[in-house]
């Protein structure tokens, strides 16, 4: 609108040349309707520019999503996994400690242990096979 103004303005101050008021109108009107229209085209193709970028965008936030959930599933099955082998450590560390945990806590007690140990061990193998089809 401003550029209009200007143009147009300056074309009805040739007024006083009679006929040249035409001239200005006629040239002012294809230049700068012209150049209008390239300005238009320019917004649009960067517009159009921009939601392709986002469409684009849009799948990788949604894979980083994932993946947040995917590695804290698999830190939060870490995490326990360490928590039951530092249990372990100590009643697992050598013959004479398996031997008196099963003396005195009792074989199945032993033996849960180590299944809850392999539980989570089959679980965090579980959680990796899944994040590799990803």
């Amino acid at each position: 609108k401003k550029q209009r103004a200007i143009v147009y303005g300056s074309c009805a101050a040739s007024i006083i040349f009679g006929p040249f008021v035409a001239v200005c109108y006629a040239t002012a009107a294809g230049i700068l309707e012209s150049k209008i229209a390239k300005l238009k085209k320019a917004i649009q193709e960067r517009r159009n520019a921009a939601l392709n970028s986002l469409d684009n965008v849009e799948p990788l936030i949604a894979k980083l999503e994932t993946l947040d959930t995917d590695v804290a599933k698999e830190l939060e099955t870490i995490i326990l996994w360490k928590s039951k082998v530092e249990t372990m450590k100590d009643d697992f560390s050598d013959t004479e400690n398996i031997v008196d945990l099963i003396e005195f806590e009792g074989k199945d007690t032993a033996i849960d242990m180590l299944q809850g140990l392999n539980d989570v061990c089959l679980k965090y193998l579980a959680l990796r096979s899944e994040m590799k089809t990803i």
